[in-house]
């Protein structure tokens, strides 16, 4: 993919996040944020998949019953614009290791492709906060395993009004996960997001 070196971003996050620390970045667009959150997470799910913990496609599937969820990451963006952009450079991040870590981009489908998206077990989902609320009171999926939770342009996510989504996608997931602020700007708007992700 041709990096080097990591960006300033890129090498102050990656290793608070593979040490499983909650992170708040401020960081411009363009700076390498995006790498600065798959990077840890993808880790975090072959990691998880070589101890046996998470199933899904490639993983050991003896921890989870028949239909349960492997989900084990959450990216949440603004924008289907943005969400197709993080889906491409996580898949482009996964591409020696596409068999073991499924991604899946939770878009305007109809329910019933919506289910067959989510019948492969996906290991990380991106999507818009509002996308994953209504999938999750459709009951078409379970963030119960979830590990990590990613709100990227955390600001534009807030000024966009999905603060009520957020919060009812944290109460679907475990009380205790891993959460990544990723934010070009840093408002008191975000203290909220902050006392309930981090």
């Amino acid at each position: 993919l041709g990096y080097t070196f990591p960006t300033l971003v890129q090498a102050k996050c990656i290793p608070l996040a593979l040490r499983g620390k909650d992170v708040l970045v401020r960081a411009r667009t363009g700076s390498g944020k995006t790498v600065a959150f798959a990077l840890p997470l993808i880790h975090k799910v072959l990691s998880a998949k070589a101890a046996g913990a998470v199933g899904g496609s490639g993983g050991s599937s003896s921890s989870r019953g028949k239909g349960s969820s492997s989900i084990g990451g959450v990216i949440l963006v603004p924008t289907n614009e943005l969400s197709k952009q993080v889906e491409n450079n996580v898949k482009d991040l996964i591409y020696y290791c596409n068999d073991t870590v499924s991604v899946c981009n939770i878009g305007d489908e109809n329910t019933t492709a919506l289910q067959q998206k989510l019948r492969r077990n996906p290991d990380i989902i991106i999507t818009t906060p509002a996308k994953l609320a209504k999938a999750l009171k459709g009951k078409l999926l379970d963030l119960g395993i979830v590990h990590t939770l990613v709100i990227d342009e955390a600001d534009l996510v807030l000024s966009f009004g999905y603060a009520n989504y957020v919060q009812e996608i944290t109460s679907a997931m475990p009380k205790i996960f891993q959460g990544m602020l990723m934010s070009a700007t840093l408002s008191p708007e975000l203290d909220k997001f902050k006392k309930v992700l981090l």
